[in-house]
């Protein structure tokens, strides 16, 4: 995700502390974008999963940590999915926290959705980061 988002021309950054590595919960991912107004930027904070399953349970908790660290540093909040199929899951979504469906514990993207739910689709080796919009 971190390569196809830099090749789209966003500066992107692996947290190397991301995990289990520190009691202060960072994002997976960390992504800026310079806008045409000079000195603004658009800032994703990204918590990347990937999943060979057709749908993906995020606990409650470990979606509210990137949400607190948003409201922290400043930016948005997003899940990030890769779907690993037989064809190695290039595509990455990028789903809004409040996109994903709840199921009490836990919220739930699922495959069959993506489309619809997704806000962005990282397609790497294109250098396009596209909205997501059914066709």
């Amino acid at each position: 995700c971190v390569n196809a988002l830099r090749d789209a021309g966003y500066h992107a950054v692996r947290m190397p502390a991301s995990g289990g590595a520190t009691t202060y919960h960072l994002p997976d991912i960390i992504v800026g974008q310079p806008l045409s107004e000079p000195g603004a930027t658009r800032v994703w904070n990204i918590e990347h999963k990937a999943t060979r399953k057709d749908r993906l349970y995020l606990p409650k908790r470990e979606a509210a940590q990137p949400e607190q660290f948003s409201r922290d540093f400043g930016g948005s909040t997003f899940i990030g999915v890769r779907w690993v199929d037989q064809t190695g899951g290039r595509e990455h979504y990028l789903y809004r926290p409040s996109a994903l469906r709840d199921s009490g514990k836990s919220y739930v993207a699922e495959r069959e959705e993506a489309l619809d739910r997704a806000a962005y689709i990282v397609r790497p080796n294109t250098g396009r980061v596209v909205t997501a919009t059914r066709p």
